[in-house]
C-alpha cells in the first residue's frame, strides 16, 4: 500500500488510433494517497487543456484523450470505491472529478479489483466513470493480479532479479477469482473485462443513491 500507484497511458494522440507515434503526448502521473489521486486527475484536466488552447491559437483541431488507464486498488462494496491507504473514493467522489476531455472513441481502463463487479446493489465503479465522464470505460470482472503475461496468468519476479519485462494487471482464474467463477482448476486464463458505456440520464430524476 506504501508504494506509488503508477498511471501511464493517458493518450492524447498526435495521429488518433496510433499510440506510440512521435506527435503522441503521454501523461504519466503516480500518487500515494486519496488526494494526491485527486490532484493527479486534475492535472491531466489542467494539461489537456493547456495542449488545446496552443492548437486553437494555431488554428489547429483540439484534441481529447484517446485512452487513459488506472492502476491501483478498489473495493466494489456501497460504501467503498478506489482504495488508497487514507480511506476510498467514492462513488460521490469519483461523480464530483473534473470531466476530461475524451476524444470520441476515447477509453478509460480500470485496472484494479472488481472494478467492473456490482455488490451490495450499487452500480460498478466502471460505470460510475463511464456516466460522469462520458466515456466507455473498462472494468475488471475479478480480483485483479499482477502477470507476466497479459492473457494468462504467470507469475511476476518477485526477488527483484529483473526477469519480468513486461507486467500486467487483470483479472484471471487463479487464487480468489477460482471459487468466484465456480471453477474446479485455475486454468490461469485472463477473465474478459467488461466494457461500461455512460447511461441515458432519466429526465426529472437525479442519479442519487450513492455515497459521498
Amino acid at each position: 500500500m506504501g508504494d506509488k500507484y503508477h498511471v501511464p497511458g493517458t493518450h492524447v494522440p498526435g495521429t488518433p488510433g496510433t499510440p506510440g507515434t512521435p506527435n503522441d503526448v503521454v501523461i504519466e502521473k503516480t500518487f500515494t494517497t486519496k488526494e494526491e489521486f485527486k490532484t493527479a486527475w486534475k492535472g491531466v484536466s489542467d494539461e489537456v487543456a493547456k495542449r488545446n488552447d496552443s492548437l486553437r491559437k494555431d488554428n489547429k483541431p483540439e484534441q481529447g484523450i484517446q485512452e487513459a488507464r488506472y492502476f491501483g486498488h478498489n473495493e466494489a462494496e456501497r460504501d467503498k470505491g478506489l482504495l488508497f491507504p487514507d480511506g476510498h473514493l467514492t462513488r460521490g467522489e469519483i461523480e464530483k472529478l473534473d470531466k476530461l476531455k475524451w476524444s470520441s472513441s476515447g477509453t478509460l481502463e480500470l485496472n484494479s479489483c472488481n472494478t467492473g463487479v456490482s455488490l451490495d446493489g450499487a452500480k460498478p465503479i466502471a460505470q460510475t466513470f463511464a456516466n460522469s465522464q462520458e466515456v466507455k470505460t473498462r472494468g475488471e470482472m475479478g480480483k485483479s493480479v499482477f502477470s507476466e503475461k497479459e492473457d494468462k496468468y504467470t507469475r511476476i519476479d518477485t526477488k527483484g532479479e529483473g526477469t519480468s519485462t513486461e507486467v500486467y494487471l487483470h483479472a484471471y482464474e487463479h487464487g480468489q477469482n477460482a471459487p468466484l467463477y465456480g471453477l474446479l482448476s485455475e486454468s490461469g486464463k485472463r477473465i474478459p473485462a467488461k466494457d461500461f458505456l455512460p447511461e441515458k440520464k432519466a429526465i426529472g430524476k437525479s442519479s442519487g443513491g450513492e455515497p459521498e
